[in-house]
């Protein structure tokens, strides 16, 4: 068995923190959270992405999560999340 696994994806995640992966806010001050994160399949890693992660405080019912191949299609759909609150 792999390093990863009976919880592949948890455990990872874990161990990737310490690996310089990054996470900010977008906008600024929003609560809007995008986070840089490993996309793995039976413990080995194939690449990266993006996951956005809107809060129940801003959506008003449940957080929102989605994920992007790149920063600025991740940054975009935030902002536009960000928008559609403030309507």
């Amino acid at each position: 068995m792999d390093s990863c696994g009976v919880f592949p994806i948890a455990f990872c995640l874990h161990m990737a923190a310490g690996s310089g992966l990054k996470g900010w806010e977008h906008p600024k001050g929003s609560g809007i959270k995008i986070s840089e994160i490993l996309n793995l399949n039976k413990g080995a890693a194939y690449g990266g992405s993006y996951l956005v992660v809107v809060p129940a405080k801003l959506t008003g019912t449940v957080r929102k999560r989605k994920q992007f191949k790149s920063k600025e299609l991740a940054e975009d759909w935030a902002e536009r999340q960000q928008l559609g609150q403030k309507q």
